[in-house]
């Protein structure tokens, strides 16, 4: 190689190295295939180092070795968490060959098609949650590549080389390759995330071969959730999957310009995850089975146990039956182990635990959703999805005075053992049919847990901050004031329809007191949201003011 740069940035290897690396390049050893040639497993530096070698195909040695150049010399370039590190290269006899670092975790595709395929239940496990966090690793680092870094016109390579499937088929009337293709080769493998399907599948019927057909087909046809791979089915949220086909739609636009850049990918994809975590982790959801046939309790739904699968978490299944109502549970996976049980909370503005251990509890279900879902999801869905109408102001503090004697139960029940709810916002209070507001949630922590010290800037709704006035720092201490600055928080919701975090931004930036109308409701928040705690009203107070208010609108 006539270049000096190349050497200067990474390592030459001798073809006789790679040989001994690789066992004379024996498909025993290959990882990996695709249009561009074989990547082969191997181990250097007497066998203490196992990298991953790409072979080249061969290809016209005059064009072939200029770009070979112009590649290591781009790639190794390159510093991102989300791209493989080129460790080296050979030239020798023709030979086109990169050396990256090892990814002892193997491929996507591994995980998705050949690991599945090897196991008896012929399902990756993958879970969602972190198939859309490979997503935007993986789209960080092609937004990476995007954007630059001084990779200069020559460094641009034309021979075309790619895998059936992932191809941009603007390509085949264009002879141009863009950003585009690669946005478009990712929507595939967003395809293939999603479905759990490769991007070419030749044993299937023809009108399934080519997955991407297929699935945009079903797109189209506003079928998507046929796409899903049977074993994530139930634990996509509905908003999840709306943002991720959205992205998977735009990055296969038949018009490259219309594709998104990857830097608004990966803020969708981020978008999703969040979605995903909201509707997921602090409460997943999963799948509620019609119990046809069966005969179930009807009544309180503490007369019966509920068994849960607690590995699997697939369903929630009654047992002891009674008679043939029928019942719903929400179920809930614990990453957190709280200081006391539940199952003995009783109160009409609680929702009943009805069985729980450690890490699996289940719960009466509310089917409105949560107060957080109705005031700033559902109500800007349009009319046409919009199951529910808009909240009206004496339903406003029917829920506030339901959340309030919920707070006051727990507080004043428990008042010997100092319990709390700790963790009180509007995405924990669920609405029934009949309006009646439910806290769901309650972690029971006792009083005085010990403090956390933290900048203002990882404060986040739901959390009490008490500001050190001298300094930058704020303390977290949870205690009963906490429940009570937090349902503040939920009443500037009710009052205003905007998010907390439109407060707690609005604080951040040293905007103006928040400032508003002089009634009774407002009032009261008011005071909830009073940074000294020994100024705000206890919970019963806050029940009894509430009261008043509702009595004024009737």
């Amino acid at each position: 190689m006539k270049s000096s740069a190349a050497e200067n940035l990474c390592r030459r290897f001798s073809l006789d190295e790679l040989n001994v690396a690789t066992g004379d390049f024996k498909d025993e050893h290959v990882i990996g295939k695709g249009g561009f040639g074989k990547v082969y497993k191997g181990f250097i530096d007497n066998d203490s180092i196992a990298v991953a070698i790409k072979r080249r195909l061969s290809s016209d040695p005059s064009q072939g070795q200029t770009e070979f150049t112009a590649e290591i010399e781009t790639l190794s370039k390159f510093r991102h968490r989300n791209l493989v590190s080129l460790i080296g290269y050979c030239d020798e006899q023709g030979e086109m060959i990169l050396v990256y670092d090892y990814m002892c975790n193997g491929t996507l595709a591994d995980h998705l098609h050949k690991l599945s395929s090897n196991s008896s239940n012929d399902s990756s496990t993958l879970s969602w949650n972190e198939r859309l966090k490979i997503c935007i690793g993986a789209g960080r680092g092609l937004d990476y590549l995007h954007s630059g870094h001084d990779i200069s016109q020559s460094h641009v390579f034309t021979d075309v080389k790619g895998s059936f499937g992932y191809f941009d088929p603007s390509y085949f009337t264009t002879g141009v390759l863009t950003k585009g293709s690669d946005t478009y080769a990712f929507g595939i493998i967003l395809l293939e995330v999603l479905s759990g399907r490769p991007a070419v599948e030749g044993k299937l019927a023809e009108d399934k071969v080519c997955m991407s057909v297929w699935a945009q087909e079903n797109i189209r046809n506003g079928k998507a959730d046929q796409i899903v791979a049977s074993n994530l089915k139930g634990y996509i949220s509905e908003d999840c999957l709306k943002t991720f086909v959205g992205v998977v739609k735009s990055c296969l636009h038949p018009d490259p310009k219309k594709r998104l850049t990857m830097t608004r990918v990966v803020a969708q994809l981020e978008l999703a995850l969040e979605q995903q975590e909201r509707k997921g982790t602090a409460t997943q959801i999963l799948q509620f089975w019609p119990f046809w046939n069966r005969e179930i309790p009807s009544g309180s739904t503490s007369k019966y146990q509920i068994k849960v699968e607690v590995d699997k978490l697939s369903k929630a299944i009654p047992a002891t039956p009674i008679d043939g109502s029928l019942s719903f549970y929400l179920v809930k996976k614990r990453t957190l182990v709280v200081s006391r049980p539940l199952s003995n909370l009783k109160h009409e503005n609680v929702v009943e635990l009805v069985v729980y251990n450690q890490q699996v509890w289940a719960y009466d279900f509310a089917p409105r959703g949560s107060l957080h879902d109705i005031l700033h999801e559902q109500q800007g869905m349009g009319s046409s999805s919009n199951l529910y109408p808009a909240l009206t102001w004496p339903q406003r503090i029917q829920i506030a005075l339901g959340v309030a004697r919920g707070l006051c139960y727990i507080h004043d029940e428990y008042h010997d053992r100092g319990y709390i709810h700790h963790n009180i916002r509007s995405s924990s209070v669920l609405l029934c049919d009949d309006g009646t507001a439910k806290i769901i949630d309650p972690c029971l922590w006792t009083e005085c847990q010990p403090c956390e010290v933290i900048s203002w800037g990882e404060c986040h709704p739901g959390i009490l901050p008490l500001y050190n006035h001298n300094t930058d720092v704020y303390k977290r201490l949870y205690n009963h004031n906490t429940d009570v600055y937090n349902f503040g928080e939920i009443l500037f919701e009710l009052l205003t329809g905007s998010k907390i975090i439109d407060y707690i931004q609005a604080r951040q930036h040293h905007v103006a007191s928040w400032q508003l109308d002089s009634d009774k409701m407002a009032r009261i928040a008011q005071l909830c949201l009073l940074e000294e705690a020994y100024n705000q009203p206890t919970m019963s107070k806050v029940v009894r003011d509430l009261e008043l208010c509702l009595g004024e609108t009737n």
